[in-house]
């Protein structure tokens, strides 16, 4: 799939408000967009260094103490940001979501694991995943 239609298809489906977030081991982050875990819009992050900027400044990264997550992600969430924009970066495989007040989330690939494992996945209401992997680029999973 081309990066164009690739990008189309993340703007449509992940423009709401965050509805959840999480991370429970390594580098995993879940983003949701939808109240329901099944069948919703949701982004799943493997394999990926991932920081939280507000204003800026960074406020957390994968590598942080855990304890420190919750509070950030549940200021994200109790005060309805969303994404307002989206870029992708092909040569460093690097995906920066724009959310509203002045917060964006960056993810890169973790240079230990540029294998064919995806490092990002967008499952969408319509029942399909928009994958991700340096190795594959873009594509549809079922």
């Amino acid at each position: 799939m081309n990066i164009i239609d690739a990008e189309k298809i993340i703007k449509n489906n992940f423009s709401g408000n965050i509805f959840n977030m999480f991370s429970n081991y390594g580098s995993f982050i879940q983003i949701d967009f939808s109240a329901r875990e099944a069948n919703g819009n949701n982004i799943f992050v493997y394999m990926c260094t991932w920081n939280i900027y507000h204003n800026d400044i960074e406020i957390l990264n994968s590598n942080d103490d855990r304890a420190k997550f919750s509070h950030i992600f549940d200021v994200l969430v109790h005060c309805g940001i969303c994404m307002v924009d989206f870029l992708f970066d092909p040569i460093k495989h690097k995906f920066t979501f724009y959310l509203c007040n002045n917060y964006f989330i960056t993810l890169l690939p973790d240079n230990n694991s540029l294998d064919d494992d995806d490092m990002i996945i967008f499952f969408t209401e319509t029942n399909y995943a928009l994958c991700y992997s340096v190795q594959k680029g873009f594509y549809i999973g079922k």
